[in-house]
C-alpha cells in the first residue's frame, strides 16, 4: 500500500508508515477491478462483463 500521508511504499500488514510514523491503522485498502481496457471505445472493461 502506499503511505496517504507521505506517499512511501508500504507493506500490507503494517500499522504505521516507517518513514513519517503515520497511523495506518484505519486506513483502508480499495478492491483493484479485474479486467482489460477496451481498444475501440478506451473504457475500461470488467471481467464480469466479458
Amino acid at each position: 500500500m502506499i503511505c496517504p500521508n507521505c506517499g512511501t511504499h508500504v507493506s500490507d500488514d503494517a500499522l504505521r508508515c516507517p518513514a513519517c510514523r503515520c497511523d495506518l491503522g484505519r486506513t483502508t485498502a480499495l478492491p483493484r477491478p479485474q479486467g482489460v481496457w477496451c481498444a475501440l471505445a478506451g473504457a475500461f472493461v470488467q471481467s464480469e462483463n466479458l
